[in-house]
Parts: C-alpha cells; structure tokens; sequence
C-alpha cells in the first residue's frame, strides 16, 4: 500500500468538506459552483452541477491549488498530526 491509497482509505471528502454544506435531499454543497449537488460515494465525490469529481486528495488538491504530492503531505499532517517537510 502506497502513502496515496493509505490516505483514501482513512479520509473521506466529507472530512474536507464543511459539515455545514449538507441540504435536505443529502446533497452537499459543492466547494467549486455552491450548488447543492455534490455526493460522496466510495471515497468518491462528483458534483452533478459543475461535474468535478475526483477523491479526498484531489479534493484537497483543488481547493487549494496544489499537486496532488503537496495535498497528501498536507492532509496527513491536518489529519493525523504528523509534520512532514516538503
């Protein structure tokens, strides 16, 4: 297992989204076109308005403009206290 799916497994893109954005069919508020189409599955979203998609680490990745290498150190040191360089 790679530090990527290791990542995926233990975080979902709900814990990067806001608890805030959830409308009453279930839907999550999209970080990308605010409309409330974004679902999660599998570790998966996908937004059926503006059609982003992707996982935790691209969503981390997206919204904060970063490499996909950049996000995954970032979020194990959000998410599990680590503090890894760059």
């Amino acid at each position: 297992m790679n530090i990527f799916e290791y990542i995926k497994e233990r975080i979902s893109p709900l814990d990067i989204l806001p608890a805030k954005n959830i409308s009453v069919t279930g839907m999550h508020q999209c970080p990308f076109c605010d409309k409330a189409k974004l679902k999660t599955h599998n570790g998966n979203f996908y937004c059926f308005a503006c059609h982003h998609c992707g996982d935790s680490i691209g969503l981390y990745a997206q919204l904060h403009c970063c490499t996909m290498k950049d996000a995954a150190i970032a979020l194990l040191n959000e998410k599990f206290d680590l503090f890894i360089g760059y």
